[in-house]
């Protein structure tokens, strides 16, 4: 059959409009920025200074007061935790503060946008988006392993549309190939993959329509079944891995990858079960996109797949560029222009819309390159600003709340204050992070607060005790050749944790409490101890 034999033409006769067609145009790569590795994306036809007029242009309709513009300090903090996910060095952030350049945010920001550290620190945000939902927790994938493959393939400059495609058509096994995790991570289940896929990658959610039609009327059961049946020629299967010989009588052996199998030789078909009686079922052998188009019956799954990919990605199919965009917003600003990430689908209410469509349509003028919305976003004169109500509606048009790190975030957080490694950490200290600060992706981090688990892992671990130790010495016998040595060391120690300034009453209050000791070392741990466990240690500003 000549359809078969070309996705791409089959895709382009199935696809349809879903929402609104965008303006194809070609992205340019023209600003490159000093420091930065690699080119900065810029959409044809949109700037930031457009971007920030169509904000206060909402703003005015809306009656909304722009929020207070943040200092140097409270900017440099924000920016590297939003963008790479720790806090600025003692020395990146002296020299962020001696710049004197009127463009020296933009600078910053291009910088961080063109790093490895970028690439990584998203890396983790995807895979918490896809796997913190798993169908199974219990061994099935191998979060680091397609975590790296996330990292490498946004440092390699991969658009947003070749990392999906290489996720839904994955194949291969949990512990060599990263996009086999979010297939494996819901155990290669067709219904489990169908709503995970509709929920992140077009932030439509389907779920409900698995056992009933959805209340609202959108979406049928034939609808979610249908989309189902994209998945249906996969299973897995668990390999055998013999124990490494050298593991120790006590400990116990790593569980055992699983791969993918393509059941193409079986002619597996979906069957959607009936709804008045669990006993029967329907054949569903055309698997049918969520616009209502069905695909030719028999396909292998390598183009079944092959054909929702490309579905997914298309230009046209703008669910695609609202979900990322959605999702995305979301992270820096605490908000999002839906009801939530996962659920801003036809029948939804919508809030700015004219700012999600303007940043959805240029996104696609930019290719759909990975690095440019977080650069549009973190250059804008509203993320430059500060959100004194979060609770307010449309607080994300009046500046940046404050929000809770994540693990990543606080884990190299605290490498950051230690000068030390993420991974020299323990392994029991890293994984207690991850469970105290672990938190769905989907849920917002502008009011949440501290937690009893997360107050209590600085305050017994003694490793982290030693390192602190250790940092505290070294800032004391370096601040010892200054001038003015209590001050440089109390300075040394807010900049280390906090990356600002003590304000006059902690300079008074902390320069007094170095003095009264024999051993500014010491003083200085305990100093240094009182920051890191502080509260405002845990959130972005």
């Amino acid at each position: 059959m000549a359809l078969a034999r070309s996705p791409l033409k089959l895709v382009g006769a199935l696809l349809l409009p879903v929402v609104a067609s965008v303006t194809a145009a070609a992205a340019e790569y023209l600003d490159t920025g000093p420091g930065s590795r690699r080119p900065v994306p810029t959409a044809r036809g949109f700037s930031v200074r457009r971007f920030d007029a169509v904000v206060a242009q909402l703003r005015q309709r809306f009656g909304l007061t722009p929020g207070p513009a943040v200092d140097d300090e409270t900017f440099v903090r924000r920016v590297f935790l939003d963008l790479i996910g720790r806090p600025p060095t003692e020395e990146e952030w002296h020299r962020f503060m001696r710049d004197s350049r009127r463009d020296k945010r933009a600078r910053l920001v291009r910088e961080l946008i063109g790093s490895d550290e970028f690439g990584y620190r998203w890396a983790y945000f995807w895979r918490q988006v896809l796997l913190f939902r798993v169908t199974d927790p219990d061994d099935h994938v191998e979060p680091p392993v397609l975590e790296q493959w996330l990292a490498e393939r946004i440092n390699a400059g991969a658009a947003w549309t070749e990392i999906v495609r290489e996720l839904v058509t994955a194949r291969g096994r949990s512990d060599l190939d990263g996009p086999a995790n979010f297939v494996l991570a819901h155990m290669a289940r067709p219904t489990a993959l169908a709503s995970e896929t509709a929920r992140v990658f077009l932030g439509v959610n389907i779920a409900c329509a698995e056992c009933h039609d959805d209340p609202a009327g959108r979406w049928k059961r034939e609808d979610f079944h249908g989309f189902a049946a994209f998945f249906a020629r996969i299973d897995e299967r668990r390999l055998d891995r013999p124990p490494p010989p050298d593991l120790p009588p006590d400990v116990a052996p790593p569980p055992p990858p699983f791969e993918i199998v393509v059941l193409d030789m079986l002619g597996t078909e979906y069957k959607m079960p009936d709804a008045s009686d669990p006993n029967r079922s329907h054949v569903i052998r055309r698997p049918r996109l969520l616009n209502g188009r069905r695909v030719p019956a028999g396909l292998p799954d390598a183009y079944r797949r092959g054909l929702l990919a490309e579905w997914l990605t298309h230009w046209k199919n703008f669910w695609f560029a609202r979900a990322y965009v959605n999702r995305i917003w979301f992270e820096f600003f605490g908000d999002c222009f839906g009801p939530s990430p996962d659920d801003i689908g036809p029948g939804r209410p919508l809030r700015a819309t004219r700012v999600l469509y303007s940043l959805a349509s240029a996104w696609h003028r930019a290719e759909f390159n990975a690095r440019w919305l977080p650069y549009v976003l973190a250059r804008s004169d509203l993320y430059g600003r500060r959100c004194l109500d979060p609770q307010d509606e449309l607080a994300f048009l009046v500046g940046v709340p404050r929000r809770r790190v994540d693990a990543y975030q606080f884990l190299h957080s605290l490498a950051t204050a230690l000068a030390v490694d993420v991974r020299a950490m323990p392994e029991s200290f890293r994984s207690a992070a991850e469970q105290a600060f672990g938190i769905d992706p989907s849920e917002s981090r502008r009011l949440l607060p501290p937690t009893l688990d997360q107050v209590l892992l600085l305050l017994n671990d003694p490793v982290v005790e030693r390192w602190l130790q250790e940092r505290a010495r070294t800032l004391a016998y370096r601040a010892a050749r200054a001038d003015k040595p209590f001050e440089a060391l109390c300075t040394a120690l807010y900049v280390t944790a906090l990356s600002r300034r003590p304000t006059e009453r902690e300079r008074a209050v902390t320069i007094d409490y170095l003095r009264s000791s024999n051993d500014p070392a010491t003083a200085a741990a305990d100093v240094l101890w009182a920051l890191i466990n502080s509260d405002e240690f845990l959130y972005i500003p």
